[in-house]
């Protein structure tokens, strides 16, 4: 590797930002630590100042970019750094162990591309979620702490609050895809998972660091059901996308017999019925994981169409 950068996407404020810029400071820097960016996109909301406040060996500097997409922002600033920069992507609701960055940094020393780096995520909560919710909320909300035996680099994925990646990397999967995360046009989720599909296929090795652990803001006084509700939806918006791509680069013959709109549209008819059902039975939570199931059937069917018009007329002369 050649240098560490840290990289912090940022949009609509946040008054954390300072936080997890005062207990980076407090992290252990390696001699290959550079800087660290911020990189707000859409209307400013007082990101510079919380750069321009930070500690004065983080090297902090701030960029702005019009464009509200995470994704777009992202692929703005690795268009800057080395091939070699190992790339430290974080969220800006976060706090660090004090040898997260040495940890990262040892992980990827003497290596220069082909390896991904992820480390544990526990949670900082204001509050608590019901009892009865937490088997249907995200990792970035419960914490994801898998051992060294638990973790399989075949197929396992790390949260976008606390990986890294070589710039060269990233460049040569094509950059983040602006169609997914905040500020989609869709309104899809999925922004860092996109993108390690897309390292996995190019022959990544996913590398776990169990030491750099970092702790997610998270707070659950605004918790509502309508949360899960929306992030099913988006999830199925996500999902379309997906299917859209490869029904239009990559289908096989057997795919247009179960073709996923047929498939969604028969999720979606089923999972209502199944809604209705568990009801009249008196039993909610099995209603209410249909109801998920339905939301996601139903961004699925919004987002399918869409994403294969766009890739036709994007493709036409």
């Amino acid at each position: 590797m050649n240098r560490l950068v840290v990289v912090v996407p940022t949009a609509g404020g946040s008054d954390l930002l300072g936080r997890t810029l005062s207990s980076l400071a407090q992290c252990d820097l390696p001699n290959e630590y550079e800087k660290i960016i911020v990189v707000e996109n859409g209307p400013p909301s007082g990101a510079q100042s919380a750069v321009e406040s930070a500690p004065p060996q983080l090297r902090a500097e701030y960029v702005h970019i019009k464009r509200a997409n995470k994704s777009h922002a992202l692929n703005c600033v690795f268009a800057d750094l080395a091939d070699d920069d190992l790339v430290y992507l974080i969220d800006d609701d976060v706090r660090f162990s004090k040898n997260c960055l040495v940890d990262f940094v040892a992980a990827a020393r003497d290596k220069k591309s082909g390896s991904v780096f992820g480390g544990p995520l526990r949670i900082d909560s204001e509050g608590d979620p019901p009892e009865k919710w937490k088997s249907f909320l995200p990792g970035s909300m419960v914490g994801w702490e898998p051992t060294v035996e638990e973790f399989n680099a075949r197929d396992a994925f790390f949260l976008g609050a606390n990986w890294a990646v070589f710039a060269g990397d990233v460049t040569s999967a094509g950059g983040f895809d602006p169609r997914f995360g905040p500020g989609s046009p869709l309104g899809a989720t999925g922004q860092e998972w996109t993108m390690q599909i897309a390292l996995r296929k190019r022959g990544a090795h996913f590398q776990y660091v169990p030491s750099a652990i970092v702790w997610h803001h998270v707070d659950f006084s605004r918790f509502s059901k309508d949360f899960l509700i929306r992030r099913k939806y988006r999830g199925g918006l996500e999902a379309g996308i997906r299917y859209a791509d490869f029904m239009y680069h990559t289908p096989r013959w057997h795919d247009y017999l179960r073709h996923p709109l047929m498939r969604a549209r028969l999720r979606y008819l089923r999972n209502n019925i199944a809604v209705r059902w568990w009801h009249m039975c008196g039993r909610a939570m099995d209603a209410f994981r249909r109801e998920l199931d339905v939301e996601h059937a139903k961004g699925f069917l919004f987002a399918y169409p869409r994403a294969m018009s766009d890739l036709r007329e994007t493709d036409s002369p």
